[in-house]
C-alpha cells in the first residue's frame, strides 16, 4: 500500500459495559489488505495495550452465520488462530441485524486469557 495510507481500525477497550470488571474488549477490526498480516498487527497492539493496563482477559463479540464461507473463516481466525473461546453463542434465528439471512445466526461471545 501507498506510504501513509490507513490500513485499517481496530478499537480496543478498558470498560467495555458488557464485560466485567478485570476484562478489556476490542472490536471495530477491518482492514484493507486482507490476508496481510494487518488484522492480526491491530488485534496484537490491542492484546498488549490491554494487558499493560493490567487486565488478565479480553473479550471479543461477532455475528456468525452458519454455511456462509466468510463468516466461517471469520470464526476459525478468531477461535482457532487468535485462540479465542466460545462462551455463549446464543440463536438470532435467520435474523442479522433485522435482516433475513440464508443460514442460522449466532451473536458469539469469546473470551482469552
Amino acid at each position: 500500500s501507498k506510504e501513509g495510507a490507513i490500513l485499517g481500525p481496530c478499537a480496543a477497550t478498558l470498560a467495555a459495559p458488557w464485560c466485567p470488571s478485570g476484562v478489556g474488549s476490542w472490536g471495530l477490526l477491518a482492514v484493507s489488505a486482507p490476508r496481510a498480516g494487518v488484522g492480526r498487527a491491530l488485534v496484537e497492539h490491542c492484546e498488549e495495550y490491554i494487558k499493560i493496563a493490567m487486565l488478565d482477559r479480553t473479550r471479543i463479540e461477532y455475528f456468525f452465520i452458519a454455511g456462509l464461507p466468510s463468516s466461517e473463516s471469520l470464526r476459525k481466525w478468531y477461535e482457532e488462530r487468535l485462540n479465542y473461546v466460545c462462551f455463549k453463542a446464543p440463536s438470532t434465528g435467520r435474523s442479522y441485524r433485522g435482516n433475513e439471512v440464508r443460514g442460522e445466526v449466532e451473536f458469539r461471545h469469546c473470551e482469552k486469557a
